[in-house]
C-alpha cells in the first residue's frame, strides 16, 4: 500500500465507523477478550491492509475515549480511563505487528541500501538492554525529575527520520517503559496522581506516535531504495 491508498482507507474507515457507531450504547466495550490477548512476536498477517484497517478504527475509538476523559463527572473519566487501556495495548500490538511486516519484506530484499536496519534478534536485545537502562535509571531520578522533556514535547516534522533503525527502536523502547508506568499510576486511588499521571501517559503516547512514524518513514525509504537499486540494475542489464 502506498502513502495515497493508506490516507484514503483512513477516510474511508472513519467515515464508516461514525456511521455504524451512531446512537450505541454509553457503556459498549470494543475490547473483545480474543483482542486481550497477547499476540506472539512474529505471529503476524501478510495482508497489511486488514492490520491498518484495524488499527484506524482502534485509534479511532482511542480518540473518542480521550474526548471523554475531559468530563467533569468523575464517573464518566473513569470509565473512559478504564477502557482507554485496553484500546492502547490493542494499538501497540498492531503497531508492532505491522512493523514486523515491514521488517520481514525489508530483510527478505536484502538492500544494499543506506538505512541501518536491524534483525528481529538484534531488535529483541536492543528492547531488553532499553529496559534494563531504564529501571536503572529511573532508580537514581531526583525528586523533581522531570518525565516529559521538551524534546518529548516537540512535534518530528514528517519527513525527517534517522536512517539507524537501532537508535529509533531504542528511544521507542524507553517511551513504552516509561509509559507502561505512568499508566500504571491511574490505577492509583490518589486524585492528584491520576490526573499527573493521565497528562504524562498522553504526552508519552503521542511522543510514542512520533517515533512509530519516525520508523514507518524509515522503512518505506529502505523499500524505496531497494526499487530504485532493482530499476537501476534492471536498467543495466537491459543496456548489456
Amino acid at each position: 500500500m502506498n502513502a495515497e491508498e493508506i490516507a484514503r482507507l483512513v477516510q474511508i474507515q472513519i467515515e464508516q465507523w461514525h456511521i455504524k457507531n451512531e446512537g450505541r450504547p454509553h457503556d459498549f466495550d470494543y475490547i473483545t477478550d480474543e483482542m486481550r490477548k497477547i499476540r506472539a512476536f512474529g505471529d503476524h498477517r501478510e495482508d497489511l491492509s486488514a492490520v491498518i484497517t484495524e488499527l484506524i478504527v482502534i485509534n479511532t475509538e482511542m480518540w473518542h475515549e480521550q474526548d471523554k476523559m475531559r468530563s467533569e463527572r468523575d464517573e464518566v473519566v473513569l470509565r473512559a480511563i478504564h477502557r482507554f487501556n485496553p484500546l492502547n495495548q490493542r494499538r501497540n500490538d498492531l503497531i508492532e505487528e505491522i512493523d514486523e511486516i515491514f521488517l520481514e519484506r525489508a530483510e527478505a530484499a536484502n538492500s544494499d541500501a543506506d538505512t541501518r536496519i536491524i534483525s528481529a534478534d538484534e531488535t529483541i536485545n536492543l528492547i531488553q538492554k532499553a529496559i534494563a537502562e531504564w529501571h536503572e535509571e529511573s532508580t537514581s531520578r531526583p525528586a523533581d525529575y522531570v518525565i516529559i522533556s521538551e524534546n518529548i514535547r516537540k512535534r518530528r516534522p514528517s519527513g525527517i527520520f534517522r536512517n539507524d533503525m537501532a537508535k529509533i527502536v531504542k528511544d521507542l523502547a524507553m517511551t513504552h517503559t516509561e509509559s507502561w508506568h505512568e499508566e500504571d499510576k491511574i490505577h492509583s486511588g490518589q486524585d492528584d496522581i491520576v490526573i499527573a499521571a493521565v497528562r504524562n501517559a498522553n504526552f508519552l503516547n503521542r511522543h510514542r506516535n512520533d517515533l512509530v512514524e519516525e520508523l514507518d518513514e524509515m522503512f518505506l525509504n529502505y523499500v524505496n531504495e531497494k526499487k530504485g537499486d532493482d530499476a537501476n540494475g534492471n536498467a543495466r542489464q537491459s543496456d548489456r
